[in-house]
């Protein structure tokens, strides 16, 4: 029973990886698409925010398997350390576009208080 659990339990990884990097991979192709990004911004910014946690778990599971699983033995060492170059470059990736998101949204709060500050500086 320990052996099934186990095997069940090492499988969940790939299961996570494959269905969100497939919601990642599809809905992300939306966010390339100038028409919708210019006649329906708000469904633009909506797939931004749904497929931001899809890219963190197919970006996490992938340097968890490449990290944690015994390499196949029809690949070289250099197919593992690509695996770990572009997975931790898909999480900076969207670690920064996540930063960048929250600096935009702390900027607008920004903006209004400094314009009070210099009005009432006059």
């Amino acid at each position: 029973v320990r052996a099934k659990i186990t095997n069940n339990f090492a499988s969940l990884p790939v299961v996570i990886h494959i269905i969100s990097a497939a919601i990642y991979t599809l809905v992300g192709a939306l966010q390339f698409a100038p028409a919708i990004r210019r006649l329906r911004p708000a469904l633009h910014r909506w797939t931004g925010r749904l497929i931001l946690p899809f890219g963190l778990a197919a970006a996490t599971t992938g340097l968890w398997m490449t990290l944690s699983y015994p390499p196949a033995p029809e690949y070289d060492a250099i197919v593992g350390l690509f695996r770990l170059l572009f997975g931790s470059l898909m999480l900076a990736s969207l670690a920064l576009g996540l930063a960048a998101r929250a600096q935009q949204a702390q900027a607008r709060w920004r903006h209004p208080r400094r314009a009070v500050g210099r009005a009432a500086q006059r």
